[in-house]
């Protein structure tokens, strides 16, 4: 149900007297609001995950990770799948062993394709950057062919009806996130009138950007009407990730200039121009997965990964206790209530040696909403990491320790410090300060408490858990 303001409709006007080109493209405005209507009728994610993977790359920046976990020969590391390069350039340290899963299955027929190539004791860099660099079909045909029957049953049945097909479109408009690329990209230019071709052919110089940064603003207004209804299933983000701040336009503003804006972007910022470019198009600007002095590193190391077709608290359940010395958790908890949350990391606790660096990511800026957390000593990086993250995609960084003790009884419930509304706390402490000086005049001390309790005792249990913590 879409429920339209004042403020709305004068926020829209100010999107359209902004935007070159809108009456043209008011029509595609309008068939993307049918759209919405219609895939809020279903789980549209649920939909995509059934019929191909999401991710075509991960969208987390692994030198932020390599930072954080400083990876050893000694590590045992669980990751969600994802796309799966992340993981490939873990294994470049050579760690011990790698499991990742996943719940989509597509994801890890994409990574297993991966794998397999790169055990194939033929294959060459030039043929390796061939297929994920250049997007080139016939050599990506020509690998499939030396190399499919190393596939599983099923993976190797869904990637012949599609391999020829995904390497001759191009690998990066592959996957939702690819077709976001395909579908919408043409149009974000068009009706923001920015040349990417010409930023392209400048090498995406940082002056040209600055000269044209209005285009950011334009788009960051029609991400805000598209991106929470319509874009975010395709780019992995389910409903209950979305908070308030993707319906404003700041929010998009601020993420696409600290991103396009950043005078590092064409030297470095592989995952955009990824997008931009409809792949790699540079070798000294590319993951260190392609580059030639670490693919024969990438290749003595493929044998070290084991995967999983389950979920992360499944997945802990199969192995070994003690397994892992390190774990990253990408964003997953975000769409889990607590008590879900509690029970994944009793199972995390057994199959994690104690001590062990599990980082995770957020769309949120803290764990507030899930009582858990405060069975754990969370360090919040996103001060020191945010700004070096060049994707951009995740506003929080977490990183904490497994527990050597067992994890307590907790309620499922948040606490009524963790339901409250920051206003709620605010007015409860003002008044709790302010009552000697406007409370109601009471003689006895007795009654001095009692007025003093009642003025705030509908707020007071939902400050009282951080007074006692703080």
């Amino acid at each position: 149900m879409v429920e339209f303001s004042m403020d709305a409709i004068v926020s829209f006007r100010s999107f359209m007297a902004d935007s070159p080109s809108f009456l043209p493209a008011a029509g595609a405005a309008i068939a993307l609001f049918a759209a919405k209507k219609v895939l809020d009728r279903f789980d549209l994610m649920d939909k995509i995950c059934n019929r191909t993977y999401i991710y075509n790359i991960c969208w987390e920046d692994p030198a932020v990770d390599h930072q954080v976990l400083n990876i050893t020969h000694d590590d045992v590391i669980f990751r969600i799948c994802s796309a799966g390069d992340i993981v490939l350039d873990y294994a470049i340290e050579g760690p011990s062993k790698i499991v990742v899963c996943d719940m989509n299955l597509h994801q890890l027929w994409l990574f297993e394709l991966k794998i397999r190539m790169l055990r194939d004791p033929k294959l060459t860099y030039e043929e390796w950057w061939g297929i994920w660099g250049d997007s080139d079909v016939e050599t990506a045909l020509k690998v499939w062919k030396r190399m499919r029957h190393t596939m599983s049953a099923d993976g190797r049945k869904w990637w012949d009806g599609r391999m020829e097909r995904v390497f001759r479109q191009g690998f990066a408009t592959t996957g939702s996130t690819g077709f976001i690329v395909r579908a919408m990209l043409p149009l974000f230019m068009w009706v923001t009138g920015f040349n990417l071709r010409e930023w392209a052919e400048s090498g995406f110089s940082h002056e040209y950007m600055v000269r044209n940064a209005r285009v950011l603003e334009n788009s960051a207004k029609w991400f805000r009407w598209l991106f929470p209804g319509i874009l975010a299933p395709f780019a992995g983000v389910p409903a209950n990730q979305i908070g308030p701040e993707f319906y404003t336009t700041e929010f998009y503003e601020g993420i696409l200039k600290q991103i396009f804006l950043d005078p590092a972007f064409g030297k470095s910022n592989y995952f955009w121009r990824f997008y931009c470019e409809r792949g790699y198009k540079d070798q000294t600007c590319c993951p260190r997965t392609l580059q030639r002095e670490h693919f024969n590193a990438l290749k003595e190391n493929s044998g070290c990964f084991e995967w999983h077709h389950a979920t992360v608290q499944e997945t802990m359940e199969r192995v070994q206790a003690a397994t892992f010395t390190k774990l990253v958790l990408l964003d997953h908890m975000d769409w889990m209530p607590n008590e879900m949350v509690h029970n994944e990391w009793i199972a995390l606790q057994r199959a994690t040696v104690p001590g062990a660096k599990i980082l995770w990511r957020s769309a949120f800026t803290h764990n507030d909403d899930k009582p858990f957390f405060n069975n754990l000593d969370v360090n919040d990086l996103t001060p020191k990491w945010y700004a070096k993250d060049r994707v951009k995609m995740y506003p929080g960084t977490f990183l904490s320790y497994m527990p050597r003790d067992d994890f307590p009884f907790i309620d499922s419930e948040p606490s009524l410090c963790q339901k409250a509304s920051f206003l709620t706390k605010v007015k409860t402490s003002a008044k709790m300060i302010l009552h000697p000086i406007i409370g109601s005049g009471a003689d006895e001390h007795g009654d001095k408490m009692s007025s003093f309790y009642a003025s705030q005792a509908s707020g007071y249990d939902a400050v009282r858990e951080k007074m006692l913590v703080a």
